[in-house]
């Protein structure tokens, strides 16, 4: 019975992923933040690519024609992704939709994966349960219909493989399996979302202490870390390299504007912490709410711990 489980495993993902991308089926692309901006940028990419110019840091077509060095300093492996789906012979509008459906269902398979070595594999009700709630989530479905931002959600498809390979290299007797996969998962959120690459390093380097006290093997299991980690600079260094060297080259009116008018309204409070509504909304502000699903099931299971 397990294994015909498994045999259908991408199936039962695909179903559980079908609902929450009905909408970009139905009714095509919303309007939404960023996704008119993100398509132009594609556009001008496809011509260049089309040209022999495989990553070209200036474009010269964009801000009136005055051009303007985003892929210098924009992380824009999304955007490579949307490509690849117009090369095959979509256009950009249905190659952007089919990459948001590929990103959220690699994000359902990273995350089942990380929850069924969690809760181990035979539990496959707590996996299934975990993916949906990851899947659901009011942050996940805005960044796809209110945001537009591809990038952020390159970056949530990200984190399970991230969180699941390098568990896999400190807890797996032969942690050199899992080094290829956790050095293109953290290289990739490396050159998709560079927000969240800031964010995630220390959150990572205490991950990996909480894995190095369950280790069997924790000094083994650290070196194959440390090459996974170095493996992933190194093969982004073409992106993070210039951006650091030319850094004083940015200008600092997007962090005052962000310093003066969105700091202040960025405090956890209990309205911009928690959606209470039992149905997600396409809300505009805030937009990053935790789901009042995902909360309720987070007490359940701590009730269940306890018991």
């Amino acid at each position: 019975m397990r294994a015909r489980f498994y045999s259908f495993l991408p199936l039962w993902l695909f179903l559980l992923v079908i609902p929450s991308v009905l909408f970009l089926f139905a009714y095509g692309l919303p309007m939404t933040h960023d996704g008119a901006t993100h398509l132009l940028r594609i556009g001008r990419l496809d011509e260049h690519l089309r040209n022999g110019y495989i990553f070209p840091r200036w474009i010269p077509d964009l801000i009136l024609g005055h051009g303007y060095p985003v892929l210098n300093y924009y992380a824009a492996g999304t955007y490579y992704l949307v490509e690849s789906f117009h090369l095959l012979g979509m256009n950009l509008y249905y190659a952007f939709i089919a990459a948001q459906f590929l990103l959220i269902y690699l994000a359902a398979v990273g995350i089942y994966l990380f929850a069924a070595d969690l809760f181990g594999r035979d539990d496959r009700v707590a996996a299934l349960v975990t993916t949906a709630a990851y899947i659901y989530t009011p942050y996940l479905l805005t960044n796809v219909y209110v945001r537009g931002a591809i990038a952020e959600l390159g970056a949530q498809m990200l984190l399970p493989w991230i969180l699941w390979s390098f568990r896999r290299i400190w807890l797996h007797p032969t942690p050199q399996r899992y080094v290829p996969i956790a050095i293109f998962a953290l290289g990739a959120l490396a050159w998709t979302h560079t927000i969240s690459l800031l964010i995630v390093p220390p959150l990572l380097i205490v991950y990996l202490l909480v894995l190095f006290t369950l280790s069997a093997q924790p000094w083994s299991s650290f070196r194959w870390s440390a090459v996974a980690i170095l493996g992933a600079i190194g093969i982004t260094c073409f992106y993070w390299l210039p951006v650091l060297v030319e850094r004083h080259d940015i200008s600092d009116v997007g962090f005052a504007i962000s310093r003066t008018l969105m700091l202040p309204i960025s405090f956890i409070d209990w309205h911009n912490f928690l959606d209470t509504g039992w149905r997600y909304t396409f809300p505009e502000d805030p937009p990053f709410r935790f789901g009042l699903i995902q909360g309720i099931g987070v007490l359940v299971g701590v009730l269940f711990l306890w018991r």
